[in-house]
């Protein structure tokens, strides 16, 4: 199986990815220089205190990975996805007690039931993968 915080992080890096994709097909990409040392370039959005979100520059690794996941959720429920996906966008679990009229160890159980279930899938596609590499 698939560690929790493994998972979760993996979870916050294919919507970091989604959101930084472009927007349209007339949008650029973004220049391959940054004045930002390597450290701060990979550092996760909001750790640093500055003013403004953080870049984040997808590779073709991340996209591939930001799409695996997204089609992995669409196999769960309506409520496990919408959990999943605003836990991975900081959507505070005080606003998610408001929009299903639930409480926090209710939805908390629920998201941990969500990873689960995402873990098995993937663990799944994991092993179908490694068997058709085996032939």
């Amino acid at each position: 199986m698939i560690s929790d915080p493994l998972l979760k992080g993996r979870v916050e890096k294919a919507f970091m990815t989604l959101q930084a994709l472009p927007t349209s097909e007339r949008a650029r990409p973004m220049g391959p220089k940054s004045a930002w040392p390597e450290m701060m370039r990979h550092a996760k959005r909001g750790a640093i205190l500055h003013r403004g979100p953080m870049q984040f520059a997808p590779n073709s690794l991340d996209i591939t990975d930001c799409y695996l996941i997204i089609d992995m959720l669409y196999e769960l429920s309506d409520m496990q996805r919408i959990l999943i996906s605003a836990r991975a966008m900081n959507v505070s679990w005080q606003s998610l007690q408001i929009r299903f009229n639930r409480s926090r160890t209710h939805l908390n159980r629920l998201y941990q039931r969500a990873l689960q279930a995402l873990s098995v899938q993937l663990n799944e596609q994991n092993r179908k993968r490694e068997l058709t590499k085996g032939t």
